[in-house]
């Protein structure tokens, strides 16, 4: 009797909890379907997409989407905070959920939670075959959306790789700008009105973020131009000028010049399928491009502008629609607006690179930055080879040169004594050189790059810090911008994560995977809003013991600054007028660029000071001169040979700042793609012109542990201020 109650007690037991377990099972959420990337298109080193479809089980979902994968180092990384608040879905129903991840290693995988706020997680782990090939961090990438305009055989003949995607419409386009990072150029075509589907209010305020944080948009408006130009619309923000009326014959000589077409554009006949022009009036920008050729062409068809720190090409026509369909110059047209005139100036010798920077590790600019970086003021990190050197020493002297001393001197009976000697030697000089090259304290080098667009007000500012740990641990660590005058409802967004090193060098994106023993997860947290704490913040990132992680933010935002921005060309193109610092604090080291020109100011300019361009006339230098710091030597100018190897933090920021105008890769033999936005070469062609100079202090804070580092910390902090020129010859 009581072998049947214990029977029978077991088996009540067991089926309560088979029981529970499907309760749980069907309340859990599910993970029904993952789209990783643009177009089915991911890219290493630049925050990614992904998209993941949840369907709630019997009860409603409420908590967090988690998505893991890993850095450049092999760590694995958590990243969260996609969402103000926690998200609610209810039961049965089925949500598409949007997060960003950053992929470091070619062979990741990706890991999706979802966590709910008792704690509970539903975890699917997919391997890396299940997503597309990531692409180098180097290639260039272009979105089309709308019709396919068979970008890519228009670039198949460039030296730089180019990979073009095309998304039909805006269903899957991300809802933040940084999901777009590592886009060189979109385009955009609105000949059929459902090629629009998807672009709701998030996804055209992260459009139009990224284009004043750098990026590139071409959109071509033809047929629709009467209902996207209207007043108030999105479109009409972004595009100068006003909507008049659309043309049906308009003519194509301005556009067969542009293109250099030897086949002429032949209109369709009337009722026909084709595209129409936009006719804009009182348009703002560079004209590459009118209708016609001289007195005949008086209307606008590809106009440039620059917005903030980006850069909008409006196309009058349907470039997707006859007559250009079959016209043989399309390539041509396509390809002069995506990379202009003369190409892209960062196209160049691929090959030869690699060959010549390969014994560096790197070939980007980016790489040159992280080894300055790297330099800690007090600290002497043992190299490679020496620790080579060592070895070989090691095995000359434990081998052949102790027998063949020993033999001269008849005493081969030694080897009992020498030998372990000699170990034993070697052991306690490791120990010796481990506790000599340790630091003993936390060291932080920090560099902030803050751009200011006088005309738009835009701000962004890109940090680097590389801290060193004397000793095995995590941190939490976060980077907050400094706020300057900007007002309550515009408070600066942080975006922090790993910086990645481009190539397949020792650490870079490209080489093979490595294994490292930490064995936890730390995460990043990012921005669902300007105003969250947590905003630029790494929790519990495990530095091992004497060992150096490189991080990299971005921010952003809104800055009125008090400033005086009153600069023209008088009657003969000379450069007049005057500027100010308009920063509480000196900037010193200033250089003021302007097309081919630049002037060198040795005197600090103190907050608040006004700079007349008169009085510099005698410090005026050209621009490409003073980058490549020229000299006279036997009556010929000889540049300065550019030192892949060097770690002058100040030349390198030069080249991170006018790589292009500098001469780009001719000079340096170094590519700058991968944090290529900061290059404001082009600018320069504009009127614009670009003051330069380093502030004492720094323009973020690098918290650690949720206190400041202590004084072991080496900064370094750039300021740009980007100043429109009038054309007229007054004031």
């Amino acid at each position: 009797m009581v072998h049947r109650l214990k029977f029978f007690c077991a088996g009540y037991v067991c089926g309560l909890v088979l029981l529970m377990g499907s309760i749980s099972l069907t309340a859990a959420p599910r993970i029904v379907e993952l789209q990783a990337g643009l177009g089915k298109q991911s890219q290493l080193g630049y925050w990614t997409p992904v998209r993941v479809q949840v369907e709630a089980g019997e009860q409603d979902f409420l908590g967090e989407l988690q998505l893991v994968t890993a850095d450049s180092d092999g760590l694995a990384t958590v990243y969260r905070g996609f969402t103000k608040g926690p998200v609610k879905i209810a039961a049965g129903k089925k949500q598409w959920l949007t997060g960003y991840v950053k992929f470091g290693r070619s062979d990741s995988g990706l890991k999706v939670r979802l966590v709910t706020q008792q704690g509970s997680a539903t975890e699917v782990d997919y391997p890396r075959n299940r997503f597309p090939d990531l692409l180098q961090s180097t290639a260039a990438r272009v979105i089309v959306v709308g019709a396919k305009l068979d970008l890519a055989p228009a670039l198949t003949h460039s030296s730089q790789s180019f990979a073009v995607t095309h998304l039909p419409n805006f269903k899957t386009f991300p809802d933040r700008w940084y999901g777009l990072e590592g886009v060189r150029q979109i385009f955009i075509t609105t000949s059929n009105p459902t090629y629009l589907e998807g672009l709701n209010a998030s996804r055209m305020a992260a459009l139009e973020q990224w284009l004043r944080l750098g990026g590139e948009v071409v959109i071509c408006i033809g047929s629709q131009g009467a209902e996207l130009l209207q007043a108030d619309t999105d479109w009409s923000r972004l595009i100068s000028g006003r909507f008049q009326f659309l043309e049906q014959q308009w003519k194509t000589s301005g556009l067969e010049m542009y293109a250099g077409a030897k086949d002429p554009l032949e209109l369709p006949t009337a009722g026909a399928v084709s595209s129409g022009m936009a006719v804009m009036e009182n348009v703002e920008g560079r004209i590459e491009v009118f209708d016609g050729v001289g007195d005949v062409g008086q209307r606008p068809m590809v106009v440039r502008q620059l917005i903030g720190f980006g850069q909008l090409v409006f196309v009058a026509v349907d470039l997707d629609l006859q007559p250009f369909v079959d016209w043989p110059a399309r390539s041509r047209l396509l390809r002069r607006l995506s990379i202009g005139e003369q190409g892209d100036a960062s196209i160049d010798r691929d090959t030869s690179l690699n060959k010549k920077v390969s014994h560096l590790g790197y070939r980007d600019l980016t790489g040159q930055l992280r080894v300055a970086l790297s330099q800690f003021e007090g600290v002497t990190l043992v190299r490679f080879y020496w620790i080579v050197g060592l070895l070989i020493f090691y095995v000359i002297l434990i081998g052949p040169l102790d027998y063949l001393l020993l033999k001269k001197w008849n005493r081969l009976h030694w080897s009992w004594i020498t030998f372990p000697s000699i170990v034993l030697g070697f052991s306690l000089l490791t120990v010796v050189m481990s506790a000599a090259f340790k630091p003993d304290r936390i060291h932080v080098n920090q560099l902030d790059i803050v751009d200011y667009d006088v005309e738009t007000s835009q701000l962004r500012g890109t940090t680097w810090a590389y801290v060193l740990s004397p000793q095995s641990q995590t941190y939490d660590l976060q980077i907050k911008p400094k706020s300057m005058e900007v007002s309550p409802a515009e408070q600066l967004a942080c975006l922090c994560c790993w910086q990645g090193l481009p190539g397949s060098g020792l650490g870079g994106l490209n080489s093979r995977s490595i294994r490292t023993s930490a064995k936890q997860e730390y995460s990043i947290q990012l921005t669902p809003s300007s105003q969250s704490p947590d905003s630029g913040s790494i929790q519990g990132l495990p530095i091992q013991d004497a060992s150096c992680r490189g991080l990299n933010a971005r921010w952003w935002g809104n800055c009125s600054c008090d400033v005086v921005s009153r600069l023209y060309y008088d009657r003969q193109g000379v450069l007049q007028g005057e500027v100010s610092n308009p920063f509480p604090f000196a900037l010193e080291n200033c250089r003021l660029y302007y097309q081919n020109q630049v002037y060198v100011m040795e005197e600090p300019v103190e907050s608040g000071e006004v700079l007349r361009i008169s009085n510099l006339v005698d410090s005026v230098r050209a621009a490409e001169a003073y980058l490549l710091r020229r000299r006279l030597v036997r009556r010929s100018e000889a540049s300065q040979r550019w030192l892949q190897s060097s770690t002058d933090l100040s030349r390198i920021v030069e080249m991170l700042m006018f790589h292009e105008k500098a001469g780009a890769t001719h000079y340096t033999n170094l590519t700058h793609r991968y944090q290529g936005f900061l290059d404001l070469s082009e600018h320069l062609d504009w009127n614009r012109a670009i003051l330069v100079g380093r502030a004492s202090g720094q323009g973020s804070d690098l918290v650690t542990n949720g206190t400041m580092p202590k004084k072991s910390s080496a900064t370094w902090t750039y300021y740009r201020l980007v100043f429109p020129i009038s054309e007229a010859a007054t004031p």
